[in-house]
């Protein structure tokens, strides 16, 4: 399977700021517009009370807690969405969001584009 490009606006819901810039290089490398990154489950959320996003990379776990109310809300939105975990693929959200794509970290551009390809289909 090829890789995905992008085009549009990206947010990005990881607590570990160095992952997050390569995430937003990487991104941005297949084709991103914009990449929005939030730390904390809170910012994410205000940022989707903002504006809409055409595709959101969340990590997993978020400080102590799961990103499970953004994910709530990109699926309300109708927004593509993938997780990514340092930890194994199966976490504690697949149960309730068993289609969605799962990387484990770390993610390379390559291992990102494929599995947003995947997503996308």
């Amino acid at each position: 399977m090829s890789a995905a490009k992008l085009d549009g606006a990206v947010l990005v819901l990881e607590d570990n700021m160095i992952i997050a810039l390569d995430l937003e290089d990487m991104l941005k490398a297949l084709g991103a517009r914009e990449v929005v990154t939030a730390g904390r489950v809170d910012d994410a959320l205000a940022a989707l009370s903002e504006r809409r996003f055409d595709l959101a990379l969340l990590d997993v776990n978020i400080d102590g807690a799961t990103c499970a109310p953004v994910a709530e809300r990109l699926a309300e939105q109708g927004t593509t969405f993938l997780f990514s975990t340092g930890y194994s693929q199966r976490h504690e959200l697949s149960d309730a969001y068993p289609d969605i794509v799962t990387l484990e970290k770390p993610v390379t551009t390559d291992m990102l584009g494929k599995a947003i390809a995947r997503a996308v289909l």
